[in-house]
């Protein structure tokens, strides 16, 4: 487990201002912005604004991407310049780094200013952002935030998403539901109480090395993966399964993820650690793909860095807006497929089959709905 600071790689990222943000009307013209901005630097900010979580309109954006094709061909190389600038694209460990920055400092700043209280977050390390081969508008899978409690929540939920760079990191546009998934601690507590509960009391420990050898297998079928939570899931009362869900996922992350924040006191770290969803969750297999080798399509997002110099810059405007895209639930249908290479990876394992039967019912249309 490694814990990341703001400064994490050193990397000196641009800072998001979200107060350049303007709310926009109408038909997009270059002319509403100030004298003062380049036209490529107004589309960057159009951009920014549209993709906000705040703001967030894909027609803007859509009207953005088509003014962009009509600028001037000095005018369109400065938005690429810009765009790269800000995003470390093409460059995708670059990318990657920026966004865990943007992402962590975001937490701390809206922490410093709510007065809420950050006690743990973290994510999946096989993500393309903790590989290091993430695009521009990416998320970190399985995002959670473990709060002391809701006390000024809304405060500190509103300063952390309006310090996102929306360029860098999507929160919100590529699902139905906000990212990152908040949990108190107190909830997490109480779940694991009653994990370990039906865990002694139905002697499962009887299978422990069963659970834990299974830990370090990588297993296309993800519903024997989780064989230690579907087993235990059998004597769960319905109201329990979405927050021992819950708390399986965080448990995992702590586990075997990317931790960027812990502020966990020494006691609640030693109950965590010694309860059976700390030592034997698997929904994720997180600690046995670890390792993996990458996926085609990061093998293939390598070549980016490399040739895209050589590109024209309506071919390099033309890979940008697909990324873009690629990032917002409404244009995915508009992605070049000459991009999926690089954009998609073909038979991936399904979480949702062993994850839906752990939802209690209320939650299992909805929890993973795209």
């Amino acid at each position: 487990m490694r814990v990341s600071a703001c400064n994490f790689y050193g990397v000196n990222a641009p800072i998001f201002n979200s107060e350049r943000k303007v709310n926009f009307k109408g038909d997009f013209r270059v002319d509403d912005f100030k004298s003062s901005q380049s036209q490529a630097q107004s589309c960057i900010n159009r951009l920014s604004n549209a993709l906000s979580c705040e703001n967030f309109n894909s027609d803007d954006v859509s009207k953005t991407i088509d003014k962009i094709t009509k600028l001037s061909s000095k005018d369109k190389k400065e938005f690429i310049e810009r765009y790269c600038s800000e995003t470390g694209f093409p460059n995708m460990q670059k990318t990657s780094d920026l966004i865990i920055e943007n992402v962590t400092d975001s937490l701390i700043k809206a922490q410093e200013k709510s007065g809420a209280k950050v006690l743990l977050a973290g994510y999946n390390p096989t993500c393309s952002v903790a590989i290091g081969h993430a695009l521009p508008g990416s998320d970190f899978d399985t995002f959670f935030v473990c709060m002391e409690n809701w006390n000024n929540f809304d405060d500190f939920n509103k300063e952390f998403k309006n310090n996102i760079n929306p360029l860098l990191c999507s929160m919100i546009h590529q699902r139905t539901s906000d990212l990152p998934d908040f949990v108190v601690i107190d909830d997490i507590k109480n779940s694991i109480d009653t994990a370990q509960n039906v865990f002694d009391e139905q002697e499962l420990d009887k299978n422990s090395d069963v659970y834990n050898s299974i830990l370090d297998e990588q297993i296309s079928d993800w519903t024997k993966a989780g064989r230690y939570n579907r087993e235990l899931n059998k004597f769960i009362s319905d109201k329990d399964k979405t927050p021992l869900l819950r708390a399986g996922l965080l448990m995992e992350i702590y586990r075997d993820g990317e931790v960027i924040v812990d502020n966990l006191d020494e006691e609640t770290k030693e109950k965590l650690k010694n309860s059976c969803v700390y030592k034997y969750s698997n929904m994720q297999q997180m600690r046995s793909y670890k390792d993996a080798p990458l996926k085609n399509k990061h093998k293939n997002r390598e070549k980016i860095l490399s040739e895209f110099d050589k590109l024209s810059d309506d071919k390099k405007l033309d890979l940008i807006f697909n990324v873009i895209k690629l990032s917002v639930k409404d244009l995915k249908k508009d992605v070049s497929p000459k991009y999926n290479p690089i954009f998609k990876d073909a038979g991936c394992g399904n979480m949702e089959d062993l994850i839906q039967p752990l939802l209690s019912n209320e939650h299992r249309q909805e929890y993973y709905k795209d």
